[in-house]
């Protein structure tokens, strides 16, 4: 190198990317199959994810994941006919 120092991470872009992890975490929690007699959002999962969102923000996660996987399976009956082409 040069003797240019290594700026330090924006703490603003820093906070973003864990409540993303945070988020992206659960959501494979909550939709990849857990092994039987597991939970799918262990405790200490559930802990971590609620460092980075308050009361509202957790419901609000909780409702977009509930969502989500009601629609899913929505698609998964309901997928289109192939159609010929």
């Amino acid at each position: 190198m040069n003797g240019a120092e290594i700026p330090s991470p924006d703490p603003d872009l820093v906070r973003q990317r864990q409540v993303v992890d945070a988020f992206y975490a659960a959501s494979r929690a909550v939709f990849q199959p857990g092994a039987r007699g597991e939970e799918r959002v262990p405790d200490e999962l559930y802990i971590e994810v609620a460092k980075h969102y308050d009361d509202k923000a957790m419901a609000t996660l909780m409702l977009v994941l509930a969502s989500a996987g009601f629609w899913m399976n929505i698609a998964l009956i309901n997928k289109p006919t192939p159609v010929a082409a």
